[in-house]
């Protein structure tokens, strides 16, 4: 028997709709986040690169972009598209603002970070606790991450950093400057699970 329901939405204020499909094939799922154009009701990507439910997304913000544009631009081979694109990203004072980027948490255990224009992912950070790991050949960065369902993402206000938390009991933060790399464990910050988190304007930079 095969099921499919909308397990979570997004949007971002006059930029963009998501909407999660979850499809259910006996006890396996496959997901699917479609990214809508919000003024023009026009479908722009659809992400298939999760193996499970899909818990939570997070859009970036311009500081973000300005960091995770250059990783786009060095790992690239279409380098002047995305020059023009940081470039717009750099110059634009429209508001609200659009982000590029889309990171989403999944209860496959994996943190992905998509570039939404392009639907080109370039961050995987995945689980150690499987028999072997599986990178993805089509990311520009892999890491080793969360040992259990990954349930939230936000960006930093810096726009240096990604925190994710998750069942394993851990509050994990990334670098988005040096290669994705874990900045610092929050180990045992609850107990059991830890399923959501939050960043204000004011929030510490991380040492």
């Amino acid at each position: 028997m095969v099921r499919m329901y909308v397990h979570l939405y997004g949007v971002y204020i006059n930029a963009y709709l998501v909407a999660i499909s979850c499809r259910k094939y006996g006890h396996l799922f496959t997901q699917t986040i479609r990214v809508w154009d919000y003024k023009k009701g026009e479908e722009t990507m659809t992400f298939r690169n999760h193996k499970h439910v899909v818990d939570a997304i997070a859009f970036s913000h311009e500081k973000a972009d300005q960091v995770l544009l250059k990783h786009l631009q060095n790992g690239s081979e279409g380098g002047e598209e995305s020059k023009k694109e940081k470039s717009s990203s750099q110059t634009t004072t429209t508001t609200p603002y659009t982000p590029q980027f889309l990171a989403s948490a999944s209860r496959d255990k994996t943190v992905k970070i998509f570039h939404i224009p392009s639907g080109v992912m370039i961050a995987n950070i995945v689980s150690s606790t499987h028999d072997f790991v599986v990178f993805d050949a089509t990311s520009f960065f892999d890491m080793i991450g969360h040992e259990n369902w990954v349930r939230q993402v936000v960006f930093h206000p810096s726009g240096r950093y990604l925190l994710s938390c998750a069942d394993d009991k851990t509050v994990r933060v990334w670098d988005l400057e040096k290669r994705f790399r874990c900045r610092k464990i929050l180990e045992d910050a609850h107990d059991p699970f830890v399923t959501c988190i939050g960043a204000e304007n004011k929030m510490p930079t991380p040492e």
